[in-house]
């Protein structure tokens, strides 16, 4: 069947592939660690039993932030209630909260120490929870496919020491940089509800092929949080370079030839046009002290601008581009000030 030549052009004009795309919602494969058991959820809900005690997988992806997740009354585990306020960049709330708590997740009182108690020991945590996202293959007879799995804040320190343990092995064996996605993992309970990983041994090239199929596939983007959506920032972030530099130049001590060649300059204002015999006589007729300058309604020198023109010239020879933090804080500070 032949395609109309006309349909290039009205495609082109509609426009409107994003009107048919689909929503995405959690309705993806995922490992569960609830009971104390690893379970795999495909995307109907349909659960699998991986392991009691432990079990296998290969890693596609990582999140290389850290995602934060907030509930505001307590979290029912199993429950498919979303969370109010969430972030996958470790930075901002995602666009899609229901209930962002605070413009940035470095000044958000919920992601402090103590904000909140643990149930289990009772001692200070977070009430925003940090945890990592990750894109995995579990070894499995009864399960293939990507699914997202996430590491949870009490895992996190076992996990870091994990990636340790690899560069450590990797330094052994002559490779510079030994990652997840090059080995198989075993993730077990080291601990009451707290997981542990340790290396079981490298892939082999088909299982190296078959990762790197995966990758390229790329359907797991927006489970764990890559997608432009999830790392999306607010507006000052997406300004020029030259705004930022401006927002963020750090204050400098002006060079004192740059500063006293400036207030010269002020003090010695260039020369108007010969003035005619009819103004000489209207400026002679002026109160004492009130120059034509001031009656005409223009402003007079301010003592100490020079200086500060001067100051601001060299801050802006020390510009800096702003960290997503101090660009956080900067968009809190302002918000302050309009409330």
């Amino acid at each position: 069947m032949q395609i109309p030549t006309h349909l290039a052009k009205f495609a082109q004009k509609f426009n409107s592939v994003s009107q048919f795309a689909m929503p995405q919602g959690q309705a993806f494969p995922r490992i569960s660690i609830g009971k104390e058991r690893f379970t795999a959820v495909d995307a109907e809900g349909e659960e699998t039993l991986l392991g009691l005690d432990n079990f296998e997988f290969v890693t596609v992806a990582s999140n290389p932030a850290t995602s934060k997740i907030h509930f505001d009354g307590p979290y029912v585990p199993g429950s498919d209630t979303p969370p109010d306020c969430y972030s996958h960049n470790g930075y901002y709330p995602d666009v899609r909260s229901s209930a962002p708590q605070c413009e940035s997740c470095t000044l958000c009182p919920h992601n402090r120490w103590g904000s909140a108690k643990s149930n289990m020991t009772g001692k200070d945590i977070k009430a925003c929870q940090d945890f990592k996202m990750l894109a995995v293959e579990p070894l499995h007879n009864e399960v293939q496919g990507v699914h997202q799995f996430r590491i949870s804040p009490g895992a996190l320190k076992n996990w870091s020491r994990y990636l340790n343990e690899l560069r450590k092995i990797g330094a052994e064996c002559g490779l510079s940089e030994l990652t997840p996605d090059l080995v198989i993992t075993r993730a077990s309970w080291a601990d009451k509800n707290v997981m542990g990983f340790e290396f079981v041994d490298f892939l082999d090239e088909d299982l190296c092929v078959y990762v790197a199929e995966l990758k390229e596939a790329n359907e797991f983007e927006s489970w764990i949080g890559l997608d432009s959506q999830s790392q999306a920032y607010p507006t000052i972030a997406a300004q020029p370079r030259e705004q930022h530099q401006r927002l963020a130049a750090p204050a400098k001590r002006p060079d004192p030839a740059a500063v006293q060649e400036a207030e010269v300059i002020e003090e010695k204002p260039a020369r108007s046009r010969p003035r005619s015999r009819t103004e000489a006589l209207e400026t002679a007729k002026e109160p004492v002290g009130r120059s034509s300058r001031h009656s005409r309604g223009e402003d007079e020198p301010v003592p100490g601008k020079a200086l500060a023109e001067a100051r601001a010239l060299g801050a802006r020879q020390g510009e800096r581009k702003l960290t997503p933090v101090e660009i956080a804080q900067q968009r809190a500070r302002a918000s302050m000030g309009r409330s």
